[in-house]
């Protein structure tokens, strides 16, 4: 098994001559005004190499490669880039995509990256994501496409030089719909059979719905992907299921959080308080710098009901105060999780058989005590006054501050002091929340909310659930071994690290036609859980991403290891032209040596099986063709 680290949250495995790549991320950069960025008075001329166009670097991977259409670079009017995006992918160029087999998904905010994968580089495999994460992808995907090609920088900006490994370009809308057509829905313990070797299914990891930890079984070995995981069962996701953990051969700790459970209630209770203290004492707007999804769900409660407890109402009513959540898909995310209850915890889904909204906030936008606009020209259409104060408004997307509704607030409300931000996203540089506070007057918090397991807690659950894993990979300073309690090897891993495991795989799944299988008879098992058992020689052949035997003969059920048995194929080793063999006699078996053009190979033979190993697989088969014969 070949595990390759490519980025922080992405991985390469190989098992059983399959390739499985895990997430396939997006990470959007900010490039800031020089004459606005503190930081970056003196620009240094170093690294002004210019950062490639993605379509002209794509299309040294695929030569019928897509062309981006003009029509989608209108600049609608309430829209002004002050910050530049760029976008980084995995490194397409290290990898050859002709030998990725299948991709996995952890949750939505792992999977952005996707069509550049199947749209630019031509991958054709199969992609199993669950039902919500495929939706709510979709949706982060029209967003940013809304958002970032739909501006334009000002003339008069300067910026410094694009990171050479990014690139200017963001997909389209009609390679998103054509991404997301080739996705393949699965459920929550769902085993889906990708090939004969292997087997993998989805288990919920409680970090947001339809986020998912991964089992993959090869050669009754059993491989768990333990990733973006909460232990939190208050929330509203079906919570952390740890039976990914049992029987782990190996373990691959990723996606982690970047505080502890403790850190994080602190945070949340203080973005509460703050929050609910501004709007009651009614002297404030309020800006929260969140995406539509996830967090946001049990954030509105909490929020709904802290207020309560302060007498305060939610409405547009002038003794209430306001929600509003402006984003381009702000509504299809709030109405869609109302529709979801079977991937939410059992509280939730009781909520759901009462007839009542399973999250709170349905009764909120039923109530219009929230109120949903899909950008800041709605608001002016629906002729309604932007809200001031007390409002508390979400403004979606954040990844680039210059952009969106939050643009139009930090452009027009930057020399308001009687406002507030608040920017939650745990990724937030200090050096981009420092830029912001640089431009704007506004006085702004930055409260990173991370209900992801850290490294230590992921490693404590890991050890506490399964004491027989052989290997536990997890992220580290540097690359490093060290050895556990029990025999574990506890491996940290580094972006761009590769690891060789031994997972010592000797049983794999076959598929056998019909008519071999109808000529075997299963004789009485004494193995407890086992109906019945039958000793077979075959050859499994590889046919259609399947290990298939098509013919082979039963042998005797009872066989005795005998030297008549070892010189039987001795014989038979001789008459093929294989004269240089000895053998050598132990407690449990006899050992028959042998090589073919100086290459060696083994023979095992014993009351319940034969074994044969080669250096190389050529030699392997050559000398197992030998037990077809009558």
């Amino acid at each position: 098994m070949k595990i390759w680290c490519i980025e922080r949250n992405s991985f390469l495995i190989t098992v059983q001559q399959r390739t499985i790549l895990i997430n396939c991320p997006l990470e959007i950069i900010a490039l800031y005004p020089l004459d606005l960025d503190p930081y970056n008075e003196h620009p240094s001329s170093s690294g002004n190499q210019a950062a490639p166009d993605i379509l002209s670097l794509l299309k040294l991977y695929d030569p019928s490669r897509k062309q981006a259409s003009t029509s989608d670079l209108s600049r609608p009017a309430e829209q002004t880039l002050m910050d530049k995006p760029v976008f980084r992918t995995l490194p397409f160029e290290a990898i050859d995509i002709k030998t990725i087999d299948v991709v996995l998904v952890t949750h939505y905010e792992a999977m952005l990256g996707l069509p550049y994968l199947t749209e630019y580089l031509g991958y054709k495999g199969p992609i199993y994501v669950t039902e919500p994460t495929i939706t709510f992808a979709h949706q982060r995907m029209i967003e940013m496409i809304e958002y970032y090609t739909k501006a334009t920088a000002s003339p008069d900006a300067k910026y410094g030089p694009v990171p050479i490994d990014c690139y200017k370009s963001l997909y389209t809308s009609d390679n998103v719909r054509e991404c997301i057509n080739r996705l393949l829905p699965v459920r929550f313990d769902q085993a889906v059979t990708v090939f004969s070797s292997l087997r993998v299914t989805a288990k919920s990891s409680g970090y947001t719905l339809g986020s998912a930890n991964w089992l993959l079984e090869s050669g009754l070995k059993r491989i768990a992907i333990f990733s973006s995981s909460c232990s939190n069962a208050v929330f509203h996701p079906t919570p952390l299921d740890l039976s990914v953990l049992e029987s782990a051969n190996v373990v691959l700790i990723c996606g982690t959080g970047t505080s502890n459970r403790e850190a994080f209630d602190l945070s949340l209770k203080r973005c509460v308080a703050h929050v609910c203290n501004r709007l009651a004492a009614r002297e404030n707007a309020i800006l929260v710098t969140a995406i539509t999804s996830g967090l946001v769900y049990d954030l509105l409660w909490m929020l709904s009901d802290h207020l309560a407890q302060l007498g305060i109402q939610i409405g547009t009513e002038a003794h209430q105060a306001p929600i509003y959540m402006i984003s381009p898909v702000a509504k299809q995310s709030l109405d869609y999780a109302l529709v979801t209850s079977e991937w939410m915890s059992r509280v939730n889904q009781e909520h759901a058989m009462q007839s009542n909204p399973p999250l709170p906030h349905g009764r909120m936008l039923a109530n219009k005590a929230l109120t949903t606009f899909a950008s800041i020209l709605d608001i002016f259409n629906a002729k309604q006054d932007i809200p001031t104060s007390p409002s508390l408004i979400f403004t979606g997307d954040h990844k680039v501050l210059g952009v969106g509704p939050l643009a139009w607030y930090l452009q027009y409300w930057r020399k308001r002091s009687d406002c507030v931000y608040y920017f939650l996203d745990p990724e937030l540089s200090a050096e981009s929340f420092e830029t912001h506070k640089a431009r704007s007057k506004v006085p702004s918090l930055h409260i990173p909310l991370d209900s992801r397991l850290n490294v230590d807690e992921a490693l404590d659950i890991v050890l506490r659930k399964n004491m027989q894993s052989q290997y536990i990979l997890a992220p580290g300073d540097s690359r490093s071994t060290m050895q556990l309690d029990g025999g574990c090897q506890l491996i940290r891993y580094i972006p761009g690290s590769r690891h060789d495991i031994d997972l010592n795989i000797t049983h794999a799944r076959i598929v056998m036609k019909d008519q071999v299988a109808r000529s075997i008879n299963l004789q009485p098992s004494p193995y407890p859980g086992v109906t019945g058992m039958a000793r077979f020689v075959g050859e499994a052949l590889m046919f259609n991403n399947d290990l298939v035997i098509d013919k082979g003969k039963s042998i005797d059920a009872n066989p005795a290891t005998s030297m008549q048995t070892v010189l039987g194929i001795m014989d038979k080793l001789h008459k093929a032209g294989i004269t240089k063999l000895s053998y050598e006699n132990k407690p449990t078996h006899t050992h028959i040596h042998g090589a073919i053009d100086h290459v060696s190979f083994d023979i095992e033979v014993s009351t319940g099986h034969i074994l044969v190993s080669a250096g190389s697989d050529e030699v392997q088969h050559i000398v197992r063709r030998l037990f077809m014969l009558p």
